[in-house]
């Protein structure tokens, strides 16, 4: 008998990654930021089996990993905006981010537009946008609710 408690536990993540991600475009709506895009994985099918009139998926190939979860312009300059969003309860830790994903906001702060980190605590469901990089915010260390609170960027 298979076991499903990690396919029910995925889903559930995905769900609460996705209550997040809305939680947070309706927060950089309301600091002020516009043109608010969700960025999506761009996919393909690598092969498909035909075996009489039934075909069959065999592959999803992802070709490349996406640089974050948003993209939005501060209309007060007129910079670009990369927002990755993360949820967790308790802590946001560093090792939260994947590599790929801290490269890609360290990229877009150096090209000098700006970089934010949301963070939707799910214990108590507080929402923080935080400008990356954050000071101290480095390998083996985590963000609780005061530092977060420290850095949430306020509007506009």
């Amino acid at each position: 008998m298979a076991n499903y408690s990690n396919v029910i536990r995925g889903k559930q993540n995905k769900a609460q990654g996705d209550i997040a991600e809305r939680l947070i475009m309706r927060e950089l709506d309301h600091l002020g930021f516009v043109m608010i895009e969700k960025l999506h994985n761009a996919w393909f099918i690598s092969k498909i089996v035909k075996r009489g009139s039934k075909s069959r998926l065999l592959a999803w190939i992802y070709p490349a990993k996406i640089s974050g979860d948003y993209k939005a312009v501060d209309p007060q300059n007129g910079k670009s905006v990369l927002v990755e969003v993360k949820s967790t309860a308790g802590r946001l830790q560093h090792s939260n981010i994947k590599d790929h994903q801290r490269q890609a906001l360290d990229d877009h702060h150096a090209a000098g537009a700006i970089s934010l980190l949301g963070w939707y605590e799910k214990e108590t469901g507080q929402i923080f946008v935080m400008r990356w990089p954050i000071d101290g915010f480095v390998r083996r260390t985590s963000i609780d609710i005061e530092k977060a609170q420290d850095h949430h960027i306020g509007v506009l």
